[in-house]
C-alpha cells in the first residue's frame, strides 16, 4: 500500500466517507497508508476517527488523509479484533480509574500466556472470558482492585451457524 505508484494512484473522497466505510488512511505517526474503517468524524475541523483494521489502534486524521481503498484490499480480512472482557463493569466513569482499570488489565496479560473463550461474536468484535496459565479468571483478578465489578452475561451458542455474511 504504500509503494510510490501506490500512493499515487489513491483516490480522495469528493464526500467525507460514510461511518464504517473502509479506507486507506495514513497513519500520523510514520506517514503511511494502511487500511481503516471510519468510526466517527467532525465537520467543524474536517478530522475523521478511524481504527487502522489490521492493528487495532485509532486516531483522528485529517480529511485529507483518508483515501478511497482500492478493491484489491478488501479481500483480506481484517487482521485485528476488537474485543470485550465478559462480566466487567466499571465502577466510576472517571478517566483515573478506566486508565487504571487498563494498566492492570495489561500488567495481569502482556507478555503472558492467557486461554481465551469466546463468549459471544458480532459483526465487529468479540466478548471473551479470559485466564491465565493457572486458570485463574482474568476479570476476577481485575475485580479484585475494587476499579470494576463482575456482572452476569449469557454465552451466545452460535455452534449451529453454518454460514456468515460479512461486507466491507
Amino acid at each position: 500500500m504504500n509503494s510510490p505508484a501506490a500512493r499515487m494512484a489513491y483516490k480522495p473522497f469528493t464526500l467525507a466517507p460514510a461511518l464504517g466505510e473502509l479506507v486507506a488512511a495514513l497513519y500520523p505517526a510514520d506517514e503511511k497508508w494502511y487500511r481503516a474503517r471510519v468510526v466517527s468524524s467532525t465537520r467543524v475541523d474536517q478530522n475523521i476517527e478511524v481504527m487502522y483494521i489490521d492493528y487495532g489502534n485509532t486516531a483522528w486524521v485529517l480529511e485529507d488523509g483518508v483515501r478511497q481503498l482500492a478493491a484489491r484490499h478488501w479481500a483480506l480480512p481484517a487482521q485485528a479484533v476488537p474485543c470485550a472482557l465478559a462480566g466487567v463493569r466499571s465502577r466510576s466513569q472517571l478517566s483515573r480509574d478506566w486508565a487504571d482499570a487498563r494498566a492492570l488489565l495489561t500488567a495481569l496479560i502482556s507478555d503472558k500466556t492467557v486461554s481465551a473463550r469466546v463468549i459471544s461474536r458480532e459483526y465487529d468484535g468479540l466478548t471473551l472470558e479470559l485466564f491465565n496459565n493457572e486458570g485463574d479468571s482474568i476479570a476476577e483478578r481485575l475485580a479484585e482492585s475494587k476499579l470494576v465489578e463482575l456482572t452476569e452475561y449469557a454465552v451466545c451458542d452460535d455452534s449451529a451457524i453454518t454460514q456468515r455474511v460479512v461486507v466491507p
